[in-house]
């Protein structure tokens, strides 16, 4: 029988942010060049925004690099990290997982 890992870790971290899975999958597919509302990467989750809002995933990503959350008079928005080690990680991660699938 094996034992449970306690411990922190990339997966755990994902697992603890409802509709992280979800968000961090379209944040590897979208413009890195762009910003975006909370609203905009809701929709391209496919996610309801009040989720990501009572969830606090869009502040976790930016925390871990992901994001950057960009203050304006208004609304905040975001932008994306390209070369933060995660987002390289989590878009390497979705290209083998998409070409495994494609065999």
């Amino acid at each position: 029988m094996t034992e449970s890992i306690d411990t922190p870790g990339g997966w755990r971290f994902v697992a603890e942010h409802e509709q992280m899975a979800s968000v961090l999958g379209a944040i590897v597919h979208l413009d890195t060049d762009g910003t975006y509302t909370r609203s905009e990467l809701a929709d391209a989750a496919g996610v309801p925004l009040k989720d990501l809002y009572l969830a606090d995933t869009l502040s976790a990503l930016a925390d871990i690099g992901v994001l950057e959350r960009i203050d304006n008079d208004g609304e905040s928005t975001y932008a994306i990290d390209d070369r933060s080690p995660a987002y390289e990680r989590a878009a390497d991660f979705e290209q083998a997982i998409a070409a495994t699938l494609d065999q």
